[in-house]
């Protein structure tokens, strides 16, 4: 009887510990599982983070491209409205040459071109001028 005791006990013990290493086996895969949805899991929100740094990297390069070409728009209008600017300026300077001229002519020299100077003068209330 102590014989078969001791052989069942055995048994018993045998079983329980292959149940015990099963269940840590299990358990390891388990774990091993858990790591590796972890590390896919790292990786996932890493290439997420990655992209949103591009993107926002992109948005930025196109705001600051954007930025340069209102810049060179608005050097260019200044440019145009200074050009314009001295142009009048020339064609006032003309004007004003033209204007001393006659101012300059004494009252003889204005009797004597009377009829020259009516001529010049309609030539100066031209617009295209």
């Amino acid at each position: 009887v102590t014989k078969d005791l001791v052989l069942q006990i055995n048994r018993e013990g045998i079983n329980k510990r292959n149940e015990l290493q099963m269940q840590k086996q299990t358990m390891q895969k388990e774990i091993q599982t858990l790591r590796q949805e972890e590390e896919k899991s790292i990786h996932d929100h890493q290439k997420m983070i990655k992209t949103l740094e591009t993107d926002h990297d992109m948005k930025l390069e196109a705001i600051e491209k954007q930025v340069r070409q209102t810049a060179a728009l608005k050097d260019s209008k200044r440019v145009n409205v200074m050009n314009q600017i001295e142009s009048k300026n020339i064609h006032l300077d003309r004007l004003r040459l033209i204007l001393n001229k006659y101012t300059k002519l004494t009252t003889k020299e204005h009797k004597k071109k009377g009829h020259q100077n009516h001529k010049d003068l309609a030539l100066l209330k031209r617009p295209n001028l």
